[in-house]
């Protein structure tokens, strides 16, 4: 408690550090928000035309249209995936740096991950603009009550993302392999949640299985408002939100284990 009441007490330091990365970031490109928004675009867009016209693979997929049905997918994606990758970096390469700082050293996993939200966020608008369009010409989707989990679903990922990044910050000081494995994760994630295809791919008793992995729970609430047909049980959810902790507590401990190592250290 006294960890997370420092760390409010440092919100307004938290939140200008955040605008300042944001800021460098978008400075970088000459299109600015624009790339943001039109790479899971892109991506979408060629993902839909291999899967759905060239190999038809669309399969118990009732959720139309599907190209709005990947980028839900893929926008979320980036985010965890910005995640993972930049996790193993932080302590290896500024660990004496952030442990020698009166700051809270959770404020610099924190910081990187809401920076990364902001991406998704800013990237949003694509999934309005694809949903407005696809109504107006096709009377589908509506949206309904499920835009209510979406606040839900973008907590769940902010812990699972800081639980992510924070493990991989804390193994990758002694394992510095981690850094390479990033992308093989990033790849599971990909191919293990329902980016690409719906749960209804498989049998019934395999369904709360594949909720250990909590990103599917996590997709399911972006996806609510357009398709609540996507949501299942509640106790699949509560073995995605279970998991999520688990991972959250388990970053928190070893970041902290291994800023203390280095505090002795340096």
């Amino acid at each position: 408690m006294s960890a997370l009441q420092t760390l409010v007490s440092h919100r307004g330091t938290l939140a200008l550090m955040v605008r300042q990365d944001l800021k460098q970031y978008y400075g970088r490109f000459r299109l600015g928000i624009l790339w943001v928004m039109g790479e899971p675009l892109l991506q979408a867009l060629f993902m839909w035309i291999v899967f759905a016209l060239i190999f038809g693979s669309t399969k118990g997929i009732t959720q139309e249209p599907f190209v709005l049905y990947l980028i839900t997918g893929l926008i979320p994606l980036g985010w965890l995936q910005r995640s993972v990758n930049q996790g193993p970096k932080l302590l290896r390469r500024l660990g004496p740096q952030l442990v020698s700082a009166k700051l809270p050293v959770v404020m610099w996993p924190l910081r990187k991950v809401l920076v990364a939200m902001m991406d998704m966020i800013l990237a949003s608008p694509v999934i309005v603009i694809l949903a407005v369009a696809f109504y107006v010409f096709t009377g589908a989707p509506t949206v309904g009550w499920g835009l209510l989990l979406v606040p839900v679903g973008l907590v769940f990922q902010l812990f699972l993302c800081l639980g992510l990044f924070m493990i991989g910050a804390a193994l990758a000081v002694h394992l510095p392999d981690v850094e390479n494995m990033t992308s093989l994760l990033n790849r599971a994630f990909f191919w293990l949640s329902p980016v690409i295809w719906s749960q209804r791919n498989f049998p019934e008793w395999l369904t709360p299985w594949l909720y250990l992995n909590p990103f599917h729970g996590i997709l399911d609430c972006y996806r609510a408002p357009f398709w609540p047909e996507v949501l299942t049980a509640w106790p699949n959810y509560a073995i995605s939100a279970s998991v999520t902790l688990a991972i959250f507590i388990t970053g928190l401990v070893l970041l902290r284990s291994r800023t203390d190592e280095m505090r002795r250290l340096f």
